[in-house]
């Protein structure tokens, strides 16, 4: 996808707002789409403890996409991690935070809740 982005489209993208490239329109969506998919995994699980597992899986694969410099994916994890319904889940936080902890402070650009 990065690749199929000419000049043009991000000259177009800055300059006009009203024209926009549909090349960039499509990864801010696909962006968006991951983002709310990492929010809703978390917050639909039933059981406190299954939002914890669901809640360290995500932290551990924004962090191998990290460490595999694959930095798109990787934000559009925390994206979701940092949406504030995720945020509200204090306790699934808390729960989390031992686990969670090494790996949020390697992602130095995150706030985590904790």
């Amino acid at each position: 996808m990065f690749k199929a982005i000419t000049p043009r489209d991000l000259f177009y993208k800055t300059a006009d707002k009203h024209h926009e490239s549909v090349i960039i329109r499509d990864l801010i969506d696909h962006f968006n789409k991951i983002s709310f998919w990492v929010a809703k995994e978390i917050c639909f699980c039933a059981s406190l403890k299954q939002r914890v597992i669901i809640l360290k899986r995500f932290v551990y694969i924004a962090f191998m996409c990290l460490e595999w410099k694959n930095f798109n994916t990787c934000l559009e994890i925390v994206g979701g991690l940092m949406m504030s319904s995720v945020q509200r889940l204090k306790k699934t936080w808390k729960v989390g935070k031992t686990a969670t902890a090494p790996f949020f402070k390697r992602i130095s650009f995150v706030e985590p809740a904790f």
